[in-house]
């Protein structure tokens, strides 16, 4: 054993440089700039609909408005994609889901009364659907 007592008989190895990643190219800046730019706009014009021109059918106050204005944004994140199929198969895939979770919901609420030890295994059975980007 060496005197300095190391496991590699004594011998000092080079420590690597890490790689250093490549920047993106232009066209991929641009790209990636323009998709933010319509992501932004899209979340814009989500969140006036919903807080412009819905409340003019319904509303019940200007807190509640601008809470469904966050929510809408929210959603407007969550189904933003690349590209309109994969916008309408994440709406879809999300609606299925919805409508899902509402008739389990419903049956179990039809036999027993509402109780917070129901609704964790209640929520827990539905799962999640492994989702491709």
């Amino acid at each position: 054993m060496s005197a300095a007592g190391s496991a590699s008989g004594g011998q000092v190895s080079k420590v690597s440089h890490f790689r250093r990643r490549a920047l993106p190219s232009r066209a991929e800046v641009r790209a990636a700039a323009a998709d933010s730019v319509l992501l932004a706009v899209a979340c814009l014009i989500s969140y006036w609909l919903t807080t412009r021109v819905l409340t003019l059918v319904y509303s019940v106050s200007k807190d509640d408005d601008a809470l469904g204005g966050m929510w809408a944004v929210v959603a407007t994140v969550f189904l933003f994609r690349d590209s309109y199929n994969q916008s309408l198969a994440a709406a879809v895939s999300r609606m299925a889901a919805t409508l899902v979770s509402f008739v389990l919901c419903l049956a179990y609420l039809a036999v027993l009364p509402f109780h917070p030890w129901g609704l964790a295994p209640e929520s827990g059975r539905r799962g999640r659907p492994h989702q491709n980007r």
